[in-house]
């Protein structure tokens, strides 16, 4: 009821059921219910959406009736109907991004609601479990019985990218290469399944996203692990690969401006980048820093797996169980016991280094430092057969000094151009 008697604010019943405090930024957003075509909806909005006329308007695309002639009431409407309930409608924590929230980790978290699912609802979505674990890990195990460094790797990245911001480190790419039909896809689909569904269009993503794309996905991501298979149509399609790899690594986006000439929150991540291709990231004329960025694992000629198609279809149906189990673990460990085991292998890196006579990058020795680590927690505390990477083919992946000069590299190259062209 109005002044001027009674005024439909909505046909169909719509309140506001919850209200969302992002932990990280502080922002509200509202949790709306409502009732249309014989079946209760909800959406989450932007508090400022339905403060204003103009903006409420927008809801019509989920579904309720709203028009510019009803705006204004139903703006009134929801803004009484809070008011008058106070007490009743309830707050809760909510966060848009995953990973480390403020010491939590999401989506492992309760009482934390996840408000960023209308723009990635796919990605949040594909994060859950499925299947059996004792199937998923029954097949994972009798896989790492052959000892095949690329499974190893790839599933050692995977955990190792919720390591990334405890131990305070920038994120790296992993990148898997060979030729076609060595099983590196199977590979990509073993590690991402520690944490989500692993089939096609769900938790990874494709070559074919936009710079942008893969900016807002890291940073949602933010502490699980980015997976993109064939990294190498990207390589082709962009001027400058170098400058997409120091993005991805930087852990950070670009800054923005608004409309209103202020600036929005800039994106941020701290993870692994895990990818596959058929040639190696790295070339000949690529600058030194973006080497240092990349571990390179080139495939064995061996296929890496005697039955691909059955691996795969155990990992289609069975995920989302390890990552969870993983983080349990981790959050009973102190943090300082988790950098005390990465100092060490960071140490043992240098000093084999030195003794055979190689002078590796820093910035490769810390995350293959962090690698190890994550490889020995998941051995303890998830698969527990007593088989780890080989340090010693660890260590040989790493660039020496030389590789990664661009001084040395630029003469090398000259001498062998003269040579060749004697």
């Amino acid at each position: 009821l109005t002044d001027t008697g009674r005024k439909y604010a909505c046909s169909h019943p719509i309140y506001p059921k919850t209200i969302l405090i992002n932990i990280e930024t502080r922002t509200c957003k509202v949790e709306l219910v409502f009732f249309v075509r014989n079946k209760w909806s909800s959406v989450f909005v932007d508090r400022k959406v339905i403060a204003s006329r103009s903006s409420i308007v927008a809801l019509a695309s989920h579904g309720i009736r709203v028009t510019s002639e009803n705006a204004g009431a139903l703006v009134q409407y929801l803004s009484d109907i809070e008011s008058l309930n106070e007490f009743d409608i309830s707050e809760k924590n909510s966060t848009s991004r995953l990973g480390w929230i403020n010491g939590s980790f999401m989506p492992y978290e309760d009482g934390v609601i996840f408000d960023n699912e209308n723009n990635v609802l796919t990605l949040f979505e594909s994060i859950h479990t499925a299947g059996s674990y004792k199937t998923w890990l029954e097949c994972i195990n009798a896989e790492r019985k052959n000892k095949r460094m690329e499974l190893l790797m790839y599933l050692a990245a995977s955990f190792a990218s919720v390591l990334v911001e405890p131990l305070g480190i920038l994120p790296f790419i992993v990148a898997l290469w060979g030729g076609t039909g060595k099983g590196k896809t199977v590979t990509l689909m073993a590690a991402a399944s520690i944490w989500a569904d692993p089939n096609e269009g769900e938790y990874i993503t494709d070559a074919k996203s936009t710079t942008t794309a893969m900016e807002i996905r890291l940073d949602v991501l933010n502490s699980l692990p980015m997976f993109i298979d064939d990294m190498a149509q990207i390589k082709n399609k962009v001027d400058d690969f170098a400058q997409l790899i120091y993005m991805l690594c930087s852990g950070s986006g670009k800054g923005r401006a608004t409309k209103e000439a202020g600036l929005r929150p800039q994106t941020s991540w701290k993870n692994c980048i895990i990818t596959n291709s058929e040639h190696s990231l790295v070339s000949e004329t690529m600058q030194g820093g973006a080497i240092n960025r990349v571990i390179d694992v080139e495939c064995a000629d061996k296929d890496i797996y005697s039955d691909g198609h059955a691996v795969a279809d155990v990992l289609r149906s069975n995920y989302g169980y390890a990552g969870r189990e993983f983080i349990s673990a981790i959050q009973d460990m102190d943090v300082e016991d988790i950098q005390k085991i990465q100092k060490n292998y960071f140490e043992k890196l240098v000093n084999e280094s030195k003794a055979i006579g190689a002078e590796k990058e820093q910035k490769q020795l810390i995350p293959m430092a962090v690698l190890l680590t994550a490889d020995e927690l998941a051995e303890k505390f998830i698969f527990k057969d007593g088989i780890r990477l080989d340090f010693r083919k660890c260590l040989d992946l790493l660039k020496n000094k030389n590789d990664i000069s661009e001084g040395i590299r630029a003469y090398n190259f000259l001498i062998e151009t003269i040579v060749s062209n004697s």
